[in-house]
């Protein structure tokens, strides 16, 4: 048995990475707020004994040559051995976890064990390696919250109405802990970085200093989406023209400058390659000199991937590197047919469908070519037909789908959309327990385990209340994802009867129903209003059990169980009460009748989210909803009261 008080020594060389230092930083920090004072600094023994060492430091070895530990605790103390940083790091953070009950998500849940004078641990030894999917990642997309929470990371200079502001540093860095904490090795820090922006090359810097792999959106081929390409014409005093077609010459000389800014980050970047227009859209739909049909369209994207791939080889001075080219939407259809081709070694992600979170058809088309690796890129946020203030990815639904790709040989590489993180970060945790070997991850017992982690014994019952929670939502029905796919660009694939619901209502389904109705813009209409109606039935019937549900957990959980349950709930069932009185309201108005009686009544609901979100803005998280543009609450009381959007 070895105990632990304040001052207990920690002790690590100097010569270590910076990334293992700050995390080693981290530990000590963690350990003052737990043992009620600081670590006596020195090398007395027993101690907490870190190192870097592959081949094995004070009598333990690690287990793997990359990103694996061991840890050992005994009457002469702890020691953490990793075989590389990532591994030390992730031995830091698993030792607080298992050993110290400190939650790997604490940033965002805020859950910390009580203060003590020590804690004495029972002798154990356990090794962990990564598993299967050797770049496990979130990316930080849409994330109108995580901008503008705090002020002063910076400005951005970029045409588009989300993204005025530059994430803060100390933002970021509760996200790259969080990801340490889980075993995450890669991140997109942000959509749209601009690595020629001071403000936005920090991101990337703070990054790869804590060890992580950084890569950029599948808009960013080579770190340059489209309003960095213009950018950069604008500034030479050129016209815009951002096309790899009629103006080749300046789209390679941008690629090349802005690889060689990347390239000071080499051995941390993974690099994206594709050809892609303004915004998230098909570059065709911004580049009116690229022919109709797809065989010319896939000969142009595959000419630009193999000119970028050229030019990193120049730059880079190698051919190893890692690479990347995403599947997404006209992607999948080119690359299906055979007319979009990548240079071998590149890995090439399949893309869910981000309404449903299930992957199209071209998923299971496609063969897997010899000479490239495979990988996914899924949603468990998705503004636009998807869910972006509260959680509607069905644990169940994701577990599915990564063991669909496991099986389909598409797990070297796993990027997951997680949004603002915060309303997501029990999809993010989930992700990164599955993806490591979603064959061996054990479903079940995870959620027991995770459940009585954050909640005691009351965990088994508020795991079956969670599943009451999945269940609320409304089913949205094959006809309107077929009509989605077929809008949008995606492959549609039918299932066979599944454990969980396919398409679902969310927050991002009713912004986008009004959005669309506002702006007269041809849709699907789906009789759904007798399930809305029903859903919403639910949901409050949900909301006031668990209001009660909430007095039996143990006190230091009442307050993440507000925030990240009830508080999730009560959004979904305002955002279902809001669309089941708009839908009614829009006829009338759109018949020319008197609505504005109705506008009142409709927006109630918006008006009770802004009030119910002050629960999880204080503290520490004061401001947190000042960036809320995606849904935009405030802006859905206006196009429903004012007829303005």
């Amino acid at each position: 048995m070895f105990c632990l008080n304040h001052q207990t020594p920690v002790c690590v060389s100097t010569e270590e990475s910076k990334a293992v230092l700050l995390a080693v930083e981290d530990l000590k920090r963690d350990l003052c707020r737990l043992l009620d004072g600081a670590p006596t600094p020195g090398q007395e023994m027993p101690a907490i004994c870190i190192a870097t060492a592959p081949e094995g430091a004070f009598g333990v070895m690690p287990p793997e040559k990359y990103e694996s530990f061991a840890v050992s605790v005994s009457e002469k103390g702890v020691r953490i051995v990793g075989s590389d940083a990532l591994g030390t790091i992730y031995g830091i953070y698993d030792f607080e976890e298992k050993c110290l009950g400190i939650d790997p998500m604490m940033q965002f849940s805020d859950l910390f064990p009580a203060c003590r004078k020590e804690i004495c641990l029972e002798d154990i030894f356990y090794t962990d390696a990564p598993g299967c999917t050797r770049y496990r990642g979130w990316f930080l997309n849409d994330e109108d919250l995580l901008t503008d929470f705090k002020a002063g990371g910076g400005t951005r200079e970029i045409d588009y109405p989300f993204y005025d502001h530059v994430m803060h540093p100390d933002v970021l860095n509760m996200v790259i802990e969080s990801a340490l904490r889980c075993k995450i090795n890669l991140l997109i820090p942000s959509s749209f970085v601009d690595i020629m922006n001071p403000d936005e090359e920090r991101l990337i810097r703070a990054v790869t200093d804590r060890g992580l792999y950084i890569t950029q959106h599948h808009v960013e081929p080579m770190g340059v989406s489209w309003f960095s390409a213009a950018r950069y014409m604008k500034k030479q005093g050129l016209p815009e023209n951002v096309s790899f077609l009629s103006n080749r010459e300046k789209m390679e000389e941008i690629w090349r400058e802005y690889a060689k800014r990347w390239a000071k980050y080499r051995n941390h970047v993974i690099w994206q390659l594709g050809l892609r227009g303004k915004a998230d859209r098909a570059v065709w739909k911004s580049d009116s000199t690229i022919p109709m049909d797809g065989a010319s369209r896939g000969a142009i994207i595959t000419d630009a991937i193999g000119t970028q791939y050229h030019i990193l080889r120049e730059v880079l001075g190698t051919e190893d590197f890692a690479s990347t080219m995403t599947l997404w939407l006209e992607g999948a259809e080119l690359y299906g047919k055979g007319y979009l081709k990548v240079p071998e070694g590149v890995t090439v992600i399949f893309s869910d469908i981000g309404q449903d979170q299930m992957f199209g058809e071209d998923f299971f088309a496609t063969p897997r070519l010899p000479g490239h690796t495979y990988g996914v890129y899924y949603h468990a946020g998705f503004w636009g037909n998807g869910p972006h203030l509260a959680e509607a990815c069905h644990p169940e639904k994701m577990r599915y789908s990564y063991a669909l790709a496991k099986g389909q040989n598409s797990l070297y590489y796993s990027i997951l959309n997680v949004a603002n993180l915060r309303e997501m970060h029990r999809s993010a945790h989930l992700n990164a327990a599955i993806v490591r070997d979603p064959d061996a991850f054990d479903f079940d017992r995870y959620m027991r385990e995770r459940y009585a982690f954050l909640f005691g014994n009351a965990g088994e019952k508020v795991l079956r209340e969670t599943r009451r929670y999945y269940d609320a939502f409304a089913d949205m029905g094959e006809e309107a994802m077929q009509y989605l796919c077929k809008r949008d660009n995606f492959y549609y694939h039918r299932y066979e009867k599944l454990p969980f619901k396919h398409y679902v209502a969310t927050d991002g389904v009713f912004r986008s129903i009004a959005r669309d109705l506002f702006r007269g813009r041809e849709r699907l209409e789906v009789d759904c209003r007798e399930g809305l109606i029903e859903s919403a039935e639910k949901f409050e019937a949900l909301c006031a059990d668990w209001r009660k549900l909430r007095d039996e957990l143990p006190e230091n959980a009442r307050e993440y169980f507000d925030i990240y349950y009830l508080l999730q709930a009560e959004h979904m069932l305002c955002m279902t009460r809001w669309i089941c009185a708009y839908l009614p309201m829009h006829r009338v108005r759109s018949e020319g009748g008197d609505w504005k009686p109705m506008a009142q009544t409709a927006a109630e609901p918006l008006r009770r989210i802004l009030e119910l979100r002050k629960i999880a803005a204080r503290g520490k998280w004061q401001g947190w909803y000042n960036g809320d543009k995606k849904i935009g609450v405030e802006a859905l009381i206006r196009l429903t009261t004012e007829n303005i959007y």
